[in-house]
């Protein structure tokens, strides 16, 4: 029975219980829902309810709502008024998290995994329970079975960012149905698919429908949703327009309602003269060969012989005022060739432009050539979010407007209202930040471009992806009249009635290679899936795994390799030394040795806390001084009645440190690098008030213990490095440090998927502060007296043997222990230096020398594909 044709729905049970069929709340209501942006009312009043089991689609143009009426349902959005009721139990936003415990899930359509953390790992975040301790093989048997629970086959083990768009968006909604919840939202779910995948996807979710799942369902693709949907609620400027029965409206019902007209025509007239005859067309397969020179010449883009990661050889031209399309199925290298003549991606054969031959060394240098790219990827490739539409407008055509180096800003707002007028860019002001637009507003505002340069060719991966009805009309006729202008166009696409209705011709690829290029006159969706339904495998042999993507191994395979280099290189360094002077290894200067590299240690593991969820602390070298300077005042003798309660207060003092670094980063919002910077000035400054000489003394008997030592072995030493560890061993075998490191790699789909990635920052900053505290402390012991200035230089040694160690600068990576042999190794250089008979300066030199070697040999892989690119492009 379909859920538009009864309203039971299941009971309030916790999700994932047995589906009770009966007369009980909506799986979802919202009701009354206000919600407003400064001058913007994004919802007025909107109500909506999802039934258990049933489909409920919301369509609407971008600037509609959809998003924040999502944003609103997920808990992601608070509203200004108006409530949210999962299965009768009422929603407070704030965290997607509490709309998780009540039984809602939502897939992304900009997703929300971790892309440097594998498929199973992800899964693991996603499903909120997996027990403390992770072993991968069992984790992994538990990821395939879930993903075979719900008919899909993605490799476990390998890392997410090297997955297909499609297999990622399945991942995605996989992830939402883990926890067996009572509702789903799925935004765009389908951006990334073509029809054999839409259809996938539509069985995986009417078969959880008939479990008694309720989805609420937001797409531009008309067709997909008729085809799914129950029931169809449209919004229009931030209301509703009513729900329907999906069996009651048509196409043309749906997109009156989202535009408040009657619409004719989707695409615009082709212009007679545009499409070649049948007799210029090159045969199957792209081939050139065997023509002229002289109609070589008339291609404003000709491609020969183009091999790149995942297609060729490639053969194909675009003529001047032509529109081209590139179809396939998900995977058969569409992307990477348009990449490729784009210069994104390296790739060896010949593109010229105009007849010239493409330097296709960068992008940079193909758009100096004459062919323009634009990204699928809108928001990651094509624009700067936080920036104004105006500086994304003409942030590559500055020049136009500038006089002796200074750019006239009227000059550019004179051009870019124009623009932004002509293309129907819907915006307060040009000075509105395009973060705040919509999708097809952000778009038009990578069109305008175009309109500011002069290009022959404009390469273009899904021109419409995620954009509403109305801007996709104005974009297709954006894009027929620069080609009527005589611009040519190569447009990738993966919908075939996109194609079939823009187009005048379009190529055909499988298997990495153009098998068909279809004419205009034979142009249809039929026409195009037929094309390649038959041969849709993935390329693979000698031009690689098109699924994969270069970067970043997932994260685990190797995170021990800088540890045993550095274990390797403390060896080596000891034992040239130790040739040169034999003193080096006496019982004394090497308990010395570890006991000079203690406090140092217990920095760069606080440090390596920080930096794998993506902060800096670069107070905890002034800390470390303070509490120096502290001591010399609360311990500096007595019984231990009094020696304890200084402990304590030195304790008390590095939480309250490390609370105000979390409270300036977490609450108002400061970068940690700037808020640790003024914690080390007040630090730095109050301790020269409390010493500005060195003086007072530190009680003997805690220098003794904590300077006790087996054999040439402290005791406190061989404890940090146990400790060590034990805390590499949390982070990569425990729930809990998969989602420390989850939050440091991605902080923003760690939100999504439930994380309180805030409260990791948090944790982290309080740690490094702790363990500052003990470095301060162990230091005290070994100077004895209190000394402001003993801790200046040790923030940025601890992060270069945080670095060292493996920790990487963009978060998401560390090892403990590797930090301790850092500091070991930067503590071994110093201590050598003298009976060396070398100054200091050779010391620092050779500190930072290989500290940029380590920070180079984690950029390997952009390195090497910069490598790549050169030997590949001529």
């Amino acid at each position: 029975m379909s859920a538009h044709e009864d309203s039971r729905t299941i009971a309030a049970e916790p999700a994932g219980a047995p589906v009770r069929m009966e007369r009980a709340e909506p799986a979802l209501r919202l009701a009354g829902v206000f919600k407003r942006f400064g001058a913007v009312q994004a919802l007025g009043g909107v109500g909506i309810e999802c039934r258990a089991g049933e489909v409920h689609a919301i369509v609407g143009e971008n600037g509609s709502g959809k998003s924040t009426l999502l944003g609103v349902a997920s808990g992601v959005v608070v509203p200004d008024s108006g409530s949210v009721t999962v299965a009768g139990r009422h929603l407070r936003g704030g965290h997607p998290r509490r709309a998780r415990a009540l039984g809602l899930a939502m897939a992304y359509q900009t997703y929300s995994h971790v892309g440097a953390l594998t498929v199973a790992e992800n899964l693991v975040l996603a499903a909120g329970r997996h027990g403390r301790v992770l072993r991968r093989a069992r984790v992994e048997r538990w990821a395939a079975g879930e993903l075979a629970r719900l008919g899909l086959d993605i490799d476990v083990s390998a890392r997410v960012a090297g997955l297909s768009l499609a297999d990622r968006q399945f991942l995605e909604v996989a992830k939402a149905l883990l926890d067996r919840p009572r509702v789903v939202l799925l935004d765009e779910p389908t951006t990334a698919f073509g029809p054999e995948e839409v259809a996938r996807l539509h069985e995986l979710v009417l078969a959880q429908a008939e479990h008694g799942v309720g989805f609420l369902y937001v797409s531009h693709r008309l067709p997909e949703v008729l085809g799914i949907a129950h029931r169809v609620t449209v919004l229009r400027d931030g209301r509703s327009e009513g729900t329907y029965d999906a069996a009651d409206v048509g196409e043309s019902d749906l997109l009156a309602l989202m535009i408040g007209r009657p619409v004719e025509l989707a695409f615009p007239p082709r212009a007679s003269t545009t499409s070649p005859t049948a007799a210029d067309e090159p045969a199957a397969g792209g081939s050139t060969e065997g023509r002229s020179d002289a109609d070589s010449s008339a291609a404003a883009l000709l491609v020969r012989d183009l091999r790149g990661p995942g297609f060729g050889p490639i053969a194909l031209e675009v003529r001047r005022g032509e529109i081209v399309g590139v179809a396939g199925a998900d995977g058969n290298g569409q992307t990477e060739l348009l990449r490729a003549v784009a210069g994104v991606v390296p790739a060896t054969g010949e593109v010229a432009c105009a007849g010239v031959p493409l330097d296709r060394r960068s992008p940079r240098r193909a758009l100096a050539g004459g062919v323009m790219f634009l990204s699928g990827e809108r928001l990651r490739e094509s624009l700067f979010p936080v920036a104004s539409v105006r500086a994304n407008a003409t942030v590559s055509v500055l020049g136009r407007f500038a006089r002796l180096a200074f750019v006239s800003r009227r000059e550019e707002s004179r051009a870019v209202t124009a623009v932004a007028a002509e293309l129907k860019v819907r915006t307060p002001s040009i000075e509105q930040p395009v973060r705040f637009l919509s999708g097809g507003n952000q778009q038009k505002v990578v069109l305008s471009r175009l309109f500011l340069r002069d290009v022959a060719v404009l390469v273009v991966d899904e021109p419409t992806q995620g954009v509403d009805v109305r801007s996709r009309f104005e974009i297709y006729e954006a894009l027929r009249g620069m080609a009527d202008l005589g611009l040519a166009v190569l447009v990738k696409s993966s919908d075939p009635v996109e194609l079939a209705g823009l187009c005048d011709r379009v190529a055909v690829v499988s298997r990495g290679r153009i098998t068909e290029q279809i004419p205009a006159a034979e142009l249809s969706e039929e026409r195009i899936v037929g094309a390649f339904v038959q041969t849709r495998d993935v390329a693979r042999g000698e031009n690689g795994d098109l699924a994969a993507e270069p970067g970043r191994r997932a994260d685990g395979g190797s995170w021990w390799f800088p540890a045993v280099v550095l274990a390797v290189l403390t060896v080596l360094a000891g034992a040239f030394t130790a040739t040169r002077a034999d003193a080096f290894l006496s019982e004394f200067n090497l308990n010395s040795l570890l006991l000079s590299a203690l406090p140092l240690a217990l920095l760069a593991m606080g440090q390596s806390h920080a930096l794998v969820v993506g902060e800096f602390d670069l107070s905890v070298g002034a800390l470390a001084g303070f509490v120096v300077v502290a001591a010399s005042f609360l311990l500096d003798g007595g019984p231990a009645p009094v020696i304890g309660a200084g402990l304590l207060a030195l304790f008390g003092l590095c939480v309250a440190t490390g609370g105000v670094n979390a409270g300036l980063t977490r609450l108002l919002g400061i970068p940690s690098i700037i808020a640790t910077v003024a914690t080390l000035s007040v630090l730095q400054g109050v301790a020269l008030t409390l010493r500005p000489t060195p003086g007072g003394v530190i009680d003997i008997g805690l220098s003794d213990l904590l300077s006790r030592s087996a054999g040439i072995v402290p005791y406190a030493f061989a404890g940090t490095a146990l400790l060590a560890v034990g805390l590499d061993f949390w982070l990569r075998h425990t729930r809990g440090g998969l989602i420390v490191r989850a939050c440091g790699y991605d902080p923003g789909s760690a939100v999504r998927i439930g994380l309180r990635a805030g409260r990791a920052r948090v944790v982290a900053l309080l740690g490094s502060a702790v363990f500052a505290g003990a470095a301060g402390l162990f230091l005290a012991a070994q100077v004895g007296v209190g000394d402001a200035r003993i801790g200046g230089t040790l923030a940025l040694a601890s992060i270069a043997a945080a670095v060292l160690g493996g920790a990487g600068l963009s978060g998401g990576r560390g090892s403990f222990a590797g930090a301790v042999l850092g500091a070991l190794f930067l503590t071994l250089i110093v201590n050598a230096l003298p009976m060396l008979g070398w100054s200091s300066a050779v010391g620092d030199i050779s500190r930072g020398a290989i500290t940029l070697l380590a920070l180079a040999l984690f950029q390997g892989g952009a390195i090497a594909a910069l490598v790549r690119r050169r030997r590949a492009t001529p």
